[in-house]
């Protein structure tokens, strides 16, 4: 038996004949994997056992998404346990987790009356496909950018599933591959009022941590995303302006900014316009708190459900931003709410140009095909004291 290092030798790899044999006449194998040579040598005598002692599984006329999705399960573990060894190979454990999550729920998800897990896989063909796909929109009862994506989630659990059938099985082709994903058009979300955005700042001024009140603030007046906020330095103000390149994503690892790597050059550096008024406080608090210039501003421990470095946006947004709303009597408001806040202001009050309210907010625009840039904003922080003098002090 032929066995190969891989990765310079990190791992080592082997092909083991099942005892089936492909459609060609070919025998079929199987691979093995491991740390070691012997490992794999080890792995090969067990799967001879296997092969040797396995019953007869049903034939593929007879087995269920369950059997699928039992394999797949499988396979999922099988790449977890390379993981340190080879990341490309392996699979982290919180994302296998996830994986298996959402098997298991689909096998228990039921279309016309029927469990997935018990639905012959010969009866999976492009209508089924279809028809699961509008009944995981139909089972959501959440606003569209969740029904989307949890939707989405599910139908790309299932199609991996039937994915890696395929890939195990003679004469058998997945038709879920075949199937676009259905995304619900939103209608679109008028921007919030200017008295929400007053009270929400003022309670959190008054009765919370004054951070929190600060990186809500710096959102509405720059329109930057909770994740590039959040990751806000005293040594990224330059010149009165908010230097943007890096964002944390919901598990808070740090990596460059969504204008960033839509750059074909990988800069994508963006500068926001502050006003004079928001960084006199961030200098106030900074002394408060005895922050660094380099130091992550909104770093520290805000709730006792927190077990990140920083702010949960869901949490700040559900605990706190949102019992503002509703002790006030007000619509609720989100970070994405406050970024549609400073595109409106921006455009609407401020009069800037749309060249303007796109940079700043670090979209890509159809007009503009070299995608995200560094550049100069003139009118920028008179702009910025324009929106803020509707939300502060009224």
């Amino acid at each position: 038996m032929n066995i190969k290092p891989r990765l310079k030798g990190k791992v080592w790899v082997a092909d083991v004949p099942t005892g089936e044999r492909l459609p060609n006449g070919k025998p079929k194998y199987t691979q093995v994997r491991g740390a070691t040579k012997s490992e794999v040598n080890k792995k090969i005598n067990e799967k001879f056992v296997e092969v040797a002692t396995a019953p007869k599984l049903p034939k593929h006329e007879d087995k269920n998404f369950g059997h699928a999705t039992s394999e797949y399960i499988k396979h999922v573990n099988e790449r977890v346990k390379i993981y340190d060894i080879s990341p490309k190979l392996g699979l982290a454990p919180d994302a296998a987790k996830n994986y298996i999550s959402e098997a298991e729920n689909l096998c228990r998800f039921e279309l016309k009356n029927t469990q997935l897990k018990k639905v012959k896989i010969q009866d999976i063909k492009k209508r089924f496909c279809k028809d699961l796909q509008m009944a995981l929109i139909a089972h959501t009862d959440s606003n569209i950018s969740n029904i989307n994506r949890w939707s989405g989630k599910m139908y790309q659990r299932f199609a991996a599933i039937l994915e890696h059938y395929e890939s195990d099985t003679d004469n058998y082709i997945s038709p879920a591959k075949s199937i676009k994903g259905i995304v619900i058009e939103s209608a679109h979300k008028p921007a919030p009022k200017e008295e929400t955005i007053s009270v929400i700042l003022e309670d959190l001024k008054k009765l919370y941590d004054v951070r929190l009140y600060l990186l809500t603030w710096l959102t509405n007046i720059t329109g930057g995303r909770f994740g590039e906020a959040v990751l806000f330095k005293m040594n990224k103000v330059i010149d009165g302006q908010f230097k943007i390149f890096e964002a944390a994503d919901r598990q808070f690892n740090i990596h460059k900014t969504k204008s960033a790597n839509l750059r074909k050059d990988g800069d994508g550096v963006r500068y926001v316009p502050l006003s004079p008024a928001i960084i006199s406080a961030f200098k106030e608090v900074q002394n408060q708190f005895n922050i660094g210039d380099d130091d992550y501003f909104f770093e520290g421990k805000f709730s006792s459900r927190q077990n990140k470095p920083f702010p949960n946006s869901k949490w700040l947004r559900e605990e706190v931003i949102y019992k503002i709303c509703d002790k006030h009597g007000v619509e609720r408001v989100g970070f994405k709410g406050f970024r549609r806040f400073f595109a409106t202001q921006t455009k609407m009050v401020a009069k800037a140009e749309d060249k303007e309210v796109q940079q700043r907010l670090g979209h890509k625009s159809g007009a503009t095909t070299d995608g995200y840039i560094t550049y100069s904003d003139p009118r920028g922080q008179e702009h910025a004291q324009i929106i803020e003098s509707t939300i502060i002090g009224k």
